[in-house]
């Protein structure tokens, strides 16, 4: 039997689970969202937003190019992300 990693096994419904909202204290986010880390770094893309089994709040999963041009990808908790506010919307 395929498992679903734990992040997506929050919710039996994947579908509703990566096109919802949630929030966190002070802001909501979305996948799709060009977002940056409260300390600083790379714009990075959201393309998971929602709760986790194994920690508190909201998370989530955001992809960037690095200086090589490697994508990465990372999970991140909602409060120590920010919106980059000069970023161009498709």
């Amino acid at each position: 039997m395929n498992r679903l990693p734990a992040v997506f096994s929050a919710t039996a419904d994947n579908e509703r689970a990566r096109t919802m909202t949630y929030a966190t204290t002070t802001t909501a986010y979305q996948p799709g969202d060009v977002l940056t880390l409260k300390s600083g770094g790379q714009p990075m893309t959201a393309t998971w937003v929602g709760p986790v089994l194994f920690a508190s709040g909201t998370w989530l999963i955001c992809q960037w190019f690095g200086d090589d041009g490697e994508l990465h990808q990372e999970m991140f908790p909602g409060e120590t992300l920010e919106r980059v506010h000069d970023a161009l919307v498709a």
